[in-house]
């Protein structure tokens, strides 16, 4: 498809506009809007959102707060809920009722007896933002022209607007998708059913109808191109342009003031006693039984060290969350925060004696690069992605048998010293402005190579 010089870059952000927290996909992409909101170069960007066959320029890359919603989540998570949570436990061992406890008893990680305000707020919320969303695009939608570039930087495949694409498309300009991981592809072991149905049915139609693809890691962009190989997406666009560019590590600004006060007291003045923490999701694929495992490995010997898991509830989390919540080190030598907020996070990695993190797989690894920004030990399981990203500056364990390799890389700790592990040489993190110029003139280079057809080179 030949094209005229690059005269826009408008990244699409729909999906995260409308989320409440901001870890993950919604860092990157919040992030990189931001830099194109604060600066003003030679080529316009512009963060749009999707809806029906239009796109629009974005007010705000956050949705206004709902304070009944947050309110309940801060109750569902506190001592009341699992006050709650154990009376009725109680209950039903001894009166077995399949429908109340079905009703009154949801499976862990839920609301338990919230639900049902939470089922009216839900909707009520639902209702408030789509009156807001009108209001926020009652102005006139962008008209897409020969010599624009939609990148589709958020995660399409949740809200999926391929009538705007092709209409973009028809009109001239070109579309590349942003590409986080493709483990719903690679391992769908990790997720449910229909998030690989959906996800598969996206990448095969982003395939199809992407004219490139920019990738957050050297291995994702390694596993597009199999995966392309794959299923048969062997067409020239397809094949010729399939690149990195790396990410930032610094965290939204935060003040002491903004930290929590629990987390505060949790992680105190004296590191070599404060717990190691893993920051992510809860979800099967991020390995945290893994690390539990461990972690009662030492406690059982007699060890005092300290274990914080801070992360959203994900999905087939139920049993963890109710082993950590039952877990007789509870609020002791192990915690467990699923509300913390970004200064929370950055507090922690300040302050934990490590950072751990033993996933599977990932398509890149945030927690890695946000620690040792910040100075701070990190522990990673040791698979190809944590290699890239933490080249020689972490302490990496296996995670294809027993946990003895992390039980060993944190007892060395102790032994060292100093509670750090000696890195090899200083980390020099890239800033989010760096990675948003590593976008734009990775773009700028496609939109060159379309017009050239010649190979591509990145600007990485």
């Amino acid at each position: 498809m030949n094209s005229p010089n690059l005269t826009r870059i408008l990244i699409d952000c729909s999906s995260t506009i409308t989320c409440e927290f901001n870890s993950g996909i919604q860092r990157v992409v919040r992030s990189i809007c931001q830099q194109a909101i604060e600066r003003n170069g030679a080529i316009s960007v512009t963060p749009i959102c999707g809806r029906d066959e239009q796109f629009y320029p974005v007010q705000s890359l956050w949705p206004k707060k709902n304070n009944a919603t947050d309110w309940v989540a801060c109750v569902t998570s506190s001592g009341v809920a699992q006050l709650y949570r154990k009376t009725a436990n109680f209950i039903f061992r001894r009166v077995p009722n399949k429908t109340l406890t079905k009703l009154l008893l949801p499976e862990q990680g839920h609301s338990g007896i919230f639900k049902l305000p939470k089922i009216l707020i839900t909707k009520l919320q639902k209702r408030y933002r789509k009156f807001q969303t009108k209001q926020q695009l009652a102005f006139q939608h962008i008209e897409i022209h020969r010599g624009d570039v939609i990148l589709m930087a958020d995660a399409s495949w949740q809200l999926p607007n391929w009538d705007a694409i092709e209409l973009a498309r028809a009109r001239g300009a070109i579309v590349g998708n942003l590409i986080y991981d493709l483990i719903p592809l690679t391992h769908p072991q990790f997720f449910q059913p229909e998030l690989v149905d959906r996800f598969t049915r996206w990448f095969h139609r982003a395939a199809a109808t992407g004219d490139f693809f920019l990738c957050i890691s050297e291995c994702v962009a390694e596993q597009m191109q199999s995966q392309l190989l794959r299923f048969g997406h062997t067409s020239a666009s397809a094949k010729r342009i399939c690149v990195s560019f790396p990410l930032g590590a610094e965290l939204t600004q935060w003040t002491p003031k903004d930290v929590s006060p629990e987390v505060v007291t949790l992680f105190g003045t004296d590191r070599s006693a404060n717990p190691h923490l893993v920051v992510g999701t809860l979800e099967p694929r991020k390995n945290h039984q893994f690390v539990l495992d461990a972690f009662e490995t030492m406690w059982r010997a007699g060890s005092k060290e300290r274990l914080c898991i801070a992360g959203r509830l994900g999905w087939n989390c139920e049993s963890l969350v109710q082993r950590i919540r039952n877990h007789p080190e509870f609020n002791r030598l192990l915690f467990m925060n699923n509300l913390a907020s970004d200064a929370d996070i950055g507090f922690g990695y300040e302050n934990a004696k490590s950072v751990i993190m033993a996933s599977h797989t990932e398509g890149f690894g945030l927690p890695i690069v946000e620690a040792l920004a910040l100075g701070q030990t990190v522990l990673a399981s040791d698979t190809p992605i944590h290699r890239e990203v933490g080249r020689d500056q972490i302490h990496y364990f296996a995670i294809d048998s027993t946990s003895d390799s992390l039980i060993d890389a944190i007892q060395k700790l102790d032994s060292s010293d100093s509670v750090r592990l000696k890195q090899t040489r200083p980390h020099e993190p890239a800033a989010w402005s760096a990675s948003f110029d590593a976008v734009v003139a990775n773009i700028r280079n496609i939109v060159d190579q379309i017009n050239r057809v010649e190979p591509f080179q990145s600007a990485a």
